[in-house]
């Protein structure tokens, strides 16, 4: 499962892709203008059919707990909001997981170079990943950015459409052991027409 992480005003992680719960709730306004008391007030439900309706949003603790119970990868993006001055954001997301055991069974990715780098600071064995955006080309010097969060102890991957990765680049990130993910697979002939250096596809819709 791929999910995105915001953090309330009172500093609770939550899940939520957008900045507000305007789209998946009958609520309005910025979640990290609201408390988690008030954010658990809205129905985060309805909007996908009456059987979920009163559903309230999770927060990120129950979310790695139900990983857990039911064997389950999560992929968590850290959106760009994060900033180098919250670090205790970081510490905190990394301590809901030690605490479930989850350490090993999670994977962190980010736009953001620099809140990787963050992660991998915080904890040196975490599996941590980059996105690029569609326009990104991978360049050497993007090569050598990935070989940098490298520590020994982790694994490291980026993200990108298949289309981007050339054979070059793939021969390289094979050199590097820098594993990749594909990014918005829309249907299973394209899964499977991935080389087999793919370690895993983030799917849009299917």
């Amino acid at each position: 499962i791929e999910t995105d992480v915001r953090f309330t005003s009172d500093r609770v992680p939550v899940l939520l892709h957008n900045a507000t719960i305007n789209k998946t709730s009958n609520g309005q306004g910025y979640i990290s203008a609201m408390t988690y008391e008030e954010a658990r007030t809205y129905d985060f439900g309805s909007w996908m059919g009456e059987a979920y309706a009163g559903e309230q949003i999770p927060n990120f603790k129950e979310f790695i707990e139900f990983c857990k119970a039911n064997f389950v990868h999560p992929y968590i993006e850290l959106k760009t909001t994060i900033t180098q001055n919250d670090i205790e954001k970081i510490q905190k997301l990394l301590e809901i997981v030690s605490v479930a055991g989850m350490q090993k069974d999670v994977s962190w990715f980010s736009f953001s170079y620099n809140l990787v780098e963050m992660v991998k600071d915080v904890d040196p064995t975490a599996d941590i990943g980059v996105v690029l955006h569609g326009g990104d080309v991978v360049t050497e010097q993007f090569i050598e950015k990935m070989k940098n969060l490298k520590t020994g102890l982790n694994t490291v991957f980026f993200s990108h459409y298949a289309r981007k990765i050339t054979p070059v680049v793939l021969e390289r990130c094979k050199e590097e052991q820098i594993q990749l993910v594909a990014r918005n697979i829309k249907n299973i002939q394209s899964l499977y027409a991935l080389n087999l250096y793919y370690r895993a596809a983030f799917a849009d819709g299917f």
